[in-house]
């Protein structure tokens, strides 16, 4: 049983096609916080993928996830954690939302789409520290609205408006996968995600959470992180699976694979 890690992050924006001033701080200090818990562990020779950046293209990650796919068997899981910007577009099919690589925009039913190429019976775990990251990877519904920015020696929140030539892929019914889903993300679809001078508050509050417990499964985890989530930032984690509460009897779902 392996454990394949995916580990993305985009400080760097093209201004080509997302505009000049989109650049971000936290997110590449993110991603090392996370591989190196997640390196930590014993992945038993699994792959391990880092994409920073300019290397953090669109392509690349459905590249990568393609790759990873392709190698892995029953039992074994993909852990994907990506920091960056988020964004959405409204659809008649509700709120679409997706992830903002460093050239162009990775959407929820493009990221659904790449899970039917995983094999039946291993896990994938989707971690996402993105304005509006509730469903990047699969439908959702709505949440109320988010209130007022709140104030901090550094603050700025991860969303980004989509130029005009940004191709819509709007969420449209449900896709059958056979995988075990598990995906935390920073807040709602309708919520911004934050980052300070010490990169993103959600995955400082994943930091804090994280030990070394062999019985600590990711509801647990979510548990921890929405109780050390600061109130002043107005951000709600969410977890979503495709099979209710996933713990520690279903091994993908302990965080710390034996």
């Amino acid at each position: 049983m392996k454990t394949h890690l995916l580990i993305t992050a985009v400080n760097k924006y093209n201004p080509a096609f997302y505009g000049a001033g989109n650049d971000l701080n936290g997110c590449i200090t993110d991603a090392e916080k996370m591989k190196e818990l997640f390196m930590q562990q014993d992945l038993n020779n699994g792959i391990v993928q880092i994409l920073y950046n300019e290397d953090c293209r669109r392509s690349e990650v459905i590249a990568s996830l393609k790759y990873i796919a392709f190698n892995m068997v029953a039992g074994d899981r993909l852990i994907w954690f990506h920091s960056g910007h988020g964004s959405y577009m409204e659809t008649a099919n509700g709120r679409a939302t997706c992830r903002c690589m460093h050239d162009n925009v990775l959407w929820d039913a493009e990221v659904v789409k790449l899970w039917k190429d995983f094999p039946k019976y291993s896990y994938v775990i989707a971690l996402s520290d993105t304005c509006f990251s509730e469903s990047n990877s699969r439908n959702i519904i709505g949440f109320p609205g988010h209130r007022d920015n709140p104030d901090d020696t550094y603050m700025k929140s991860r969303s980004i408006e989509l130029p005009r030539m940004a191709k819509k892929s709007p969420t449209k019914g449900s896709i059958p996968i056979k995988i075990g889903f598990l995906a935390i993300s920073a807040c709602t679809a309708f919520q911004v995600s934050w980052e300070n001078n010490n990169g993103g508050i959600f995955t400082q509050c994943i930091e804090k959470a994280m030990d070394n417990s062999k019985g600590l499964d990711w509801a647990i985890l979510h548990e921890r992180v929405c109780r050390n989530m600061p109130p002043e930032y107005n951000q709600n984690p969410i977890l979503e699976t495709n099979s209710g509460r996933l713990g520690k009897l279903i091994p993908g779902f302990s965080v710390y694979q034996n």
